[in-house]
């Protein structure tokens, strides 16, 4: 394990399986793009590719982290919690869990850390702006989105896992990730559970991502979304929960938050 000695005060936690690529430019962007120094902890889920020559990267780059590798791919929940259990240790202040597979928009913490200064106590949950409409032009986009979204902010109906920002007295209140989930289903189960303890993630509009959606989800081996929808049934008790968290949005949903991507609304 390589770790920094620099403040642990604002944490992204991520983990890497394979894609390498991907795993670079979300390092090289995070590195060039942010306003404030951000600790990084990176869990390698068993990397059978050049995943662990990046930690060379990270030196070269400045980037304080810390590195943990699994000999096996653990999932999603599981790597995720070994990152956020040592980020509590560390007593951080902020907590980011997110993919690999995002590019960061230059300045994307500005607004971030400005909304959780404000409203942090009434909002401990927020995810950035999240822009699926392909690599090409994302910084013309994320730019003007801010600037036209900057003071907005909405509920989320559904909680998706490409990028939380969470206060640490969140997890003291309704506990890490459910390792029971392998992959997928982590996100609406978190979701759940933060719904009921009467806490509402919202999405807001001054930061933004770009999200190379289901990069290593498509990669994987076995029927594990099929497998961790039926955990969750199990857990939950009916399936009707999943559609109230549009879990898998209509065709009519999807074409109107293309559209809303184009506009720059939130």
């Amino acid at each position: 394990m390589a770790a920094s000695t620099e403040s642990f005060d604002r944490v992204i936690v991520t983990a890497f399986w394979n894609n390498c690529d991907l795993s670079e430019r979300f390092i090289r962007t995070l590195a060039s793009r942010s306003a404030k120094s951000w600790h990084l902890i990176v869990i390698d889920n068993g990397s059978s590719d050049d995943t662990p020559a990046l930690k060379k990267l990270l030196r070269q780059l400045q980037i304080p982290h810390t590195w943990l590798a699994n000999k096996k791919n653990l999932g999603c929940a599981k790597a995720w919690n070994q990152g956020v259990r040592l980020a509590l240790e560390k007593r951080a202040k902020l907590i980011g869990v997110v993919n690999n597979d995002l590019k960061f928009s230059q300045g994307w913490d500005i607004g971030l850390l400005d909304f959780f200064a404000t409203h942090g106590k009434t909002f401990p949950v927020a995810s950035p702006y999240t822009d699926e409409n392909g690599e090409t032009g994302f910084e013309d986009r994320a730019q003007r989105f801010m600037a036209r979204s900057w003071n907005r902010h909405h509920f989320r109906k559904k909680m998706g896992s490409e990028a939380l920002f969470i206060l640490p007295a969140v997890f003291e209140k309704v506990g890490l990730f459910d390792e029971r989930f392998f992959v997928t289903y982590e996100d609406a189960d978190f979701f759940v559970r933060l719904r009921g303890a009467g806490i509402q993630p919202v999405t807001i509009g001054s930061s933004v991502l770009f999200h190379q959606s289901m990069a290593s989800r498509k990669k994987l081996p076995g029927p594990f979304e099929l497998e961790s929808r039926g955990k969750f049934v199990e857990k939950w008790g009916n399936d009707e929960m999943l559609s109230e968290l549009r879990f898998r949005p209509p065709k009519w949903l999807r074409k109107f938050r293309r559209l809303k991507d184009r506009l720059g609304l939130i």
